[in-house]
């Protein structure tokens, strides 16, 4: 045999040696999918959606329709979200006619999934959950509407806001927020006027007023920038970040002065708006600016961008704690919104912050969990990591 004989017999052997591997593997992943434990299963489904391989979509649908498993099936809802596959839309309208027939966390996936997908069907469907008045699904009915509605449900949401709104103090703040935020997606300009005057009032709660503010910044309508900047030179740094926000809606050269001058702001959460809105609007000239940023939203930046399973802080504290005074009292698992919460309540504040924005940013970009550890304590990360009890706070997404 010569020797170019003997490369194309080479070349034969090593492509069918890799296309067995191949086919091993491949086999391999069904076998887990047909036969494997739910753990097995959940951890091969989430690395599918991450390289987002849709190879096995038949076997996955499959799955879905003969498991009794809640959270395989809550799993598969998750990588057809990411991928915006619309397959198990039956099912999800199914769930969001009659929610309180499944469990929460099946509920929240189904409202994540719906958010990607958009079915027309499902708006009406999420309208009679908030007119049914329960507390368990309202803030993510309202954020689904915001995520998905159209102009009819702007205007169910203007006259939700409009109307009495049950609940304690801190409840019907929530409330408040979370409508305003939808309004805001959904561009709704007949909250304008309304939105103006509430970002303009000095009287008003300020977390309020930096909602307005950020939805005015997402209407978008001619003259906002102007408003945005003008409420930018305020003494609170919630509504400068909030101005700077809003005004990555928008362009123009007083839009970049803003955001340039923000990059200098003695607030790490002024700044780190300015550098989403850096990215956001391509601004080269701030290529040219010193930036002092702070570590968390760095590790938060850079979590977010290398997508990234895991996103770890270390701390001068086991965790997020229920009293600050008590480190006992320490939070183990928390959801997104429950975490959003405790934030809306002043139950979260001061120095930790920097780390808990840095982890719910990287939770919604796409980090799967984020934690919080005592960094004194010894051996730590592999406590946290490698042990099912942990050692400090884990925070996942709603629908995990």
């Amino acid at each position: 045999m010569n020797h170019s004989l003997k490369k194309i017999a080479v070349l034969c052997i090593s492509t069918a040696f890799l296309s067995t591997l191949s086919a091993q593997s491949n086999d391999k992943r069904r076998d887990v999918l047909r036969y494997g434990l739910e753990n097995e299963i959940v951890e091969l489904v989430t690395e599918l959606r991450d390289k987002e391989d849709t190879t096995y979509n038949a076997d996955l649908e499959s799955l879905f329709s003969r498991t009794r498993s809640v959270a395989v099936r809550e799993s598969i809802l998750s990588m057809y979200a990411a991928l915006e596959n619309p397959a198990f839309s039956s099912f999800a309208l199914e769930v969001l006619a009659d929610p309180w027939d499944y469990r929460n966390s099946t509920v929240s996936a189904v409202f994540s999934y719906v958010q990607k997908i958009k079915p027309p069907e499902a708006s009406p469907l999420v309208r009679t959950i908030l007119d049914n008045e329960s507390e368990e699904f309202r803030d993510q009915a309202i954020r689904t509407l915001g995520k998905i509605g159209t102009a009819d449900d702007a205007a169910y949401l203007v006259d939700y806001l409009q109307g009495t709104i049950e609940g304690d103090e801190r409840q019907r703040l929530i409330i408040r927020q979370n409508v305003m935020e939808a309004l805001g997606e959904l561009k709704s300009d007949a909250v304008w006027d309304d939105f103006v005057s509430i970002a303009q009032n000095e009287d008003e709660n300020i977390m309020i007023r930096a909602t307005a503010v950020r939805a005015i910044g997402s209407i978008g309508r001619e003259g906002g920038d102007d408003l945005l900047a003008g409420l930018f030179e305020t003494d609170d740094p919630l509504l400068r970040s909030a101005a700077v926000s809003g005004l990555s809606g928008y362009s123009g050269q007083v839009v970049v002065d803003v955001v340039l001058e923000a990059l200098k702001d003695t607030h790490y959460r002024v700044r780190l708006e300015a550098l989403n809105a850096v990215e956001k609007l391509k601004i080269a000239d701030a290529a040219r600016q010193v930036y002092n940023i702070n570590a968390d939203a760095a590790a938060a930046g850079l979590a977010e961008k290398l997508q990234a399973r895991k996103l770890v802080f270390l701390s001068d504290v086991p965790g997020l704690l229920a009293d600050p005074k008590d480190r006992a009292s320490l939070m183990s698992t928390l959801r997104l919104s429950e975490v959003e919460d405790l934030i809306a309540r002043g139950v979260i504040g001061g120095g930790m912050l920097p780390k808990i924005s840095g982890a719910l940013k990287a939770l919604k970009a796409g980090v799967r969990k984020t934690h919080i550890i005592d960094a004194a304590l010894p051996h730590s990360l592999l406590l946290e990591l490698f042990t099912d009890q942990g050692v400090g706070t884990e925070i996942v997404n709603d629908a995990t």
